[in-house]
Order: C-alpha cells, then structure tokens, then sequence
C-alpha cells in the first residue's frame, strides 16, 4: 500500500485468517491476502459491509488474534509471533475501543477502578490522577468515577470506552464501529473527539465502519474491503467523491439521499465467504463484469507508492 519513505508505524503483509466452519465444514475465508500500512500519526479508515473481515483485521492489528499467514511489523520490528515479553510491550503501545461499549466494562467495577485497572498492572505512579486526565480528555465529569458504567448513557459509555484504551498512552487506537449503536447528535460528538485526539494527541488512528458518511470528517485514507480483500485504496475526498471501483459506488450510491444517477442496481447477494467466487469476488453483482473478471483475481493497481489502488479490471472513471 502507498508509505512515504519512513518507517510505518504498523505494516500487515499478505494477512490470510479463516475461522472452522459449521460442524465441521468448509472453512470461512475471513481474509485473503490483505496488505496496509499507516504512518505515525496519520488516519485509517477500514470500510465495508457486515461480514467483509473489517473487525477480524482490527483483532490481527491489535494482537487479540494471530494470522494463519503473512507478516506483521510494528515500527520497523516483526511481531507476527511475538514472544511474551514483546506481546506485554505491544498491549501497551495498541488499543482496542470495542464495539459494543456496553459489553467491554465489568457491570461490578465502578468507573474508576475500570480505569485504574489496567494502570495499576503497569505500576502507574498515581494511578487515580491519570485516570481523571483521560476522563477530562474524552469530556466527561470526574463524577463518573463512583458510578457503574451501566448507569452512564449510551454515548458516555462510548466516551468511557475511548478513555480507557487511552489510560496506558498508546501509540495506535483501533476504533471499531464507534458510532455504530448511538444517535446522529452523539456520533457527531464521538466522531469530533477522535478527530481531536488524532490533531491535538497526534495519536494514529485506525477507524473500522461502515458508516461512509462519517469518514471525510475523521481519516485521511481509506482503505474499502469486499470478502475478506481490499478492492481500493486512497486518500478519503478522492475515493469517496470519484471512485474507481464498482463496489465502493455501491457503497456510496446507498448513502440517503447520495443515490448517483451513473450507478447501475447490483446484482444477487454478497457471496458466502465459505465459497467465494473465482476471480473477482464482486463480479456475480457487478454490471461490468466480462470473462476475465470471472477468471482471474484482480489485484491492486498501481506501484507500491501509488496513493490511488483498486482491484478491478474495469474501473470506474472516478
């Protein structure tokens, strides 16, 4: 994928994951092939819909799943195995925020010892301080710290979510669908904090989601996954405003009141990720598709250093 000439923070080359099928049936090819890197301090936004391997991907990047092939560097150093005093170092530099806020507290800690939790494994100096620091950062009351999660909103939660990946000062914050469960006045709070911690924190960022209205306000870059591979690649205005990839159209064309007058309807469903289809997985819903599409598996256009890729042998005209 396109770098400069520094080292990424996080380069993945060449991830393949697959999870056991149903009673012992085909596995589900949940990745297949997936290449990224991001640079320090830069935005990522990882785009597709349910079931593409956006999250998988997310887990792989932040070492809660290990791939079946390829290679993981972090700042230049390999940590596809990691041993364990190396996998230590790692939880603390990458942070997870979950998608479901309500799921990731313990409904029997209270707020402040959710947080103090973590810092305490790390023998923080003053554990309580640093606590009230991330909740001013994320905008929330240090009252907070003698309730139970539970008793928060949907959106405080989110903020409380975001405000412990952010108690150890990690390098990368992984956000998966952090918008997802909330209502429009509140995802637009949550966007704007991520945005301000990326400016002001200069924290790297990898946003997974499927909300493309959401994206041009929060990534530089965008990264769109169909059936486990990355079909195109490229800073966030340029992809969304003039695709070249039939999917990403798709995409967009099913945004309210963003329907394109060029797009043709799709076809069928999306393919089972137990079977994808030969050649271009898209090809069985895509109008353009011709006899090579249903043969030979397009890869990404371009050299390495290319800031625009797509996988397609038709692309669009953008």
């Amino acid at each position: 994928m396109y770098q400069s000439m520094t080292t990424p923070l996080i380069e993945m080359r060449d991830i393949y994951k697959s999870f056991p099928g149903h009673r012992r049936g085909s596995p589900i090819q949940a990745l297949r092939g997936v290449s990224l890197s991001l640079q320090r301090g830069e935005t990522l936004a990882i785009i597709g819909e349910s079931g593409c391997g956006k999250t998988t991907l997310g887990h792989i990047m932040a070492r809660m799943s290990a791939p079946d092939r390829g290679q993981i560097l972090f700042d230049g150093i390999d940590v596809t195995r990691p041993r364990r005093r190396q996998r230590n170092a790692l939880r603390r530099k990458i942070q997870m925020v979950l998608q479901d806020s309500g799921a990731a507290f313990n409904p029997f800690w209270r707020v402040g010892s959710a947080l103090r939790a973590p810092l305490k494994i790390i023998r923080h100096a003053n554990p309580t301080q640093r606590a009230q620091e991330v909740l001013e950062a994320v905008g929330l009351p240090l009252s907070v710290m003698h309730q139970f999660p539970q008793e928060l909103s949907g959106g405080q939660r989110q903020r409380l979510n975001i405000a412990r990946a952010l108690t150890i000062a990690p390098e990368l914050l992984i956000a998966d669908e952090p918008t997802s469960a909330l209502d429009v006045s509140v995802q637009a709070r949550i966007i704007q904090l991520l945005a301000d911690l990326n400016t002001q924190h200069h924290l790297s960022m990898v946003v997974i989601t499927h909300n493309l209205a959401t994206v041009p306000y929060l990534t530089r870059t965008v990264a769109i996954m169909y059936l486990g591979r990355i079909v195109e690649w490229g800073a966030s205005d340029d992809v969304l405003y003039a695709p070249r990839h039939p999917y990403t159209r798709l995409l967009i064309d099913s945004l309210p009141g963003r329907r394109g007058r060029r797009a043709a309807p799709p076809m069928g469903e999306v393919p089972s990720p137990v079977h994808p289809p030969p050649g271009c997985a898209f090809h069985p819903r895509c109008v353009r598709a011709q006899s090579i599409c249903r043969e030979i598996m397009p890869e990404l256009s371009g050299a390495s250093l290319s800031p625009r890729r797509e996988a397609c042998h038709f692309p669009l005209d953008g």
